[in-house]
């Protein structure tokens, strides 16, 4: 998540990161998570915790050294309204829609709420919103692998779904992120026993393969990434994409400042879907996100 303008009002959690130690972050973090468990496990709810929480504390050396706005929690889509039931009974509070989503945001793939205790919480039922990738959610969830938050056992995904969750997390928010989003990449090919072909078959099947291709570039050539040469060779683009794409993701001159300085909407046209992979599903997407706003204006 880029940071807050000067003139952005913060977050309770980014309220905390503007002090000397991020360890009231941590601390509030895993209290959130164990009201959250404690709210879902009863009925059976397998909740997977996704991004900076499960890295800090599985490959990162420090866990300080990791900071996060929100703890990122994913279930079943079928699970998914319970899940924000009970989480509304044990004491989170849902965070209105926001206005850009409008009436699709029923149906979006996460939603917001405020924690007791000051974390926000995203509920996670997919990735990316309308489908955007095919992944194997189902498989996230059964291969989700255990770790432990200071005392507090929790689940996280298993490292070849972990990396490309990262991966397809840059794709999506158009690589207008920050460095510790490929770092954490660096490190998860470091500190984990990544199956190769596995990830190989799942990034292609995501419909982003070009996508994580310059992801792990990047990754490698700037943060240390240990990314297999056959990997790159198999992801790789060619021809015409490979050129449009070098122009600003050939990690040789990738340039974060650069990319933060442009426009939204930039980025968009220039990383456009059918450049990243994704052009055979643009019409169904599209037709997909029509059809939400319709059901949801009829209340169907």
């Amino acid at each position: 998540m880029p940071p807050p303008s000067p003139a952005s009002p913060l977050s309770p959690s980014q309220a905390l990161l503007t002090g000397e130690s991020p360890r009231p972050l941590h601390f509030l973090t895993e209290q959130t998570l164990e009201l959250a468990q404690g709210a879902l496990q009863p009925a059976g709810i397998r909740a997977v915790v996704l991004k900076g929480p499960h890295l800090a504390y599985t490959v990162y050396d420090d866990p300080l050294d990791r900071v996060w706005c929100d703890l990122d929690i994913l279930v079943a889509s079928a699970d998914f309204d319970e899940a924000f039931g009970r989480l509304l009974r044990a004491g989170f509070s849902e965070v209105p829609a926001p206005p850009s989503r409008g009436r699709t945001y029923r149906r979006y793939y996460e939603w917001t709420l405020d924690g007791p205790v000051g974390i926000p919480v995203e509920l996670h039922r997919d990735i990316a919103a309308h489908g955007l990738f095919s992944v194997d959610l189902a498989g996230f969830l059964e291969r989700a692998v255990p770790f432990t938050m200071g005392h507090t056992p929790a689940l996280g995904l298993a490292p070849d779904d972990l990396l490309l969750m990262l991966c397809l997390h840059i794709v999506k928010g158009h690589f207008w992120v920050q460095a510790k989003h490929f770092r954490d990449i660096a490190l998860v090919t470091m500190r984990q026993e990544v199956d190769w072909r596995r990830f190989e078959r799942a990034a292609i099947e995501s419909n982003a393969p070009w996508g994580v291709y310059y992801v792990l570039s990047v990754s490698a050539r700037r943060y240390g990434a240990r990314i297999p040469a056959e990997a790159l060779r198999v992801l790789a683009p060619r021809g015409v994409r490979r050129l449009w794409l070098d122009r600003s993701l050939d990690p040789e001159r990738f340039d974060l400042a650069r990319i933060a300085a442009t426009p939204p909407w930039r980025l968009r046209l220039r990383y456009a879907s059918p450049w990243i992979g994704l052009y055979e599903k643009a019409l169904p997407l599209v037709v997909k996100y029509g059809w939400n706003r319709v059901r949801e204006i009829i209340h169907l």
